[in-house]
């Protein structure tokens, strides 16, 4: 079994056609701060990586447990996020998994 090349953004042995199927999607990147196990470092690595399609958002008084910790904070920066999406005309779609994506689909990670 081959190992991921960890020095570059996109391996090819990663499988991250499966995550990443458009060539650009945009990214939300929902940061806690107080994330031992997804350290701040992680989001920045991705943005300084990727460039401005990598939106980062840091959650105060959050751990690794973020969905149960602040529901209410990342359901108002998702909605905020795709708010501006749709204002810019980069609205995600939902495609059944034997359809290809459009290059305006768009990634949302929630570490």
């Amino acid at each position: 079994m081959s190992t991921p090349d960890r020095g570059t953004s996109r391996s090819s042995t990663c499988g991250d056609e499966k995550w990443f199927p458009t060539p650009r999607p945009s990214i939300l990147v929902l940061q806690p701060t107080q994330d031992v196990l997804a350290p701040a470092e992680n989001a920045e690595q991705l943005r300084k990586q990727e460039g401005d399609r990598v939106t980062v958002v840091y959650v105060d008084r959050a751990g690794h447990a973020l969905l149960r910790e602040q529901p209410e904070a990342i359901a108002s920066h998702v909605s905020e996020y795709l708010a501006r999406l749709c204002y810019t005309g980069r609205v995600p779609r939902a495609a059944p998994a034997e359809q290809p994506t459009q290059p305006d689909d768009c990634c949302l990670l929630v570490s």
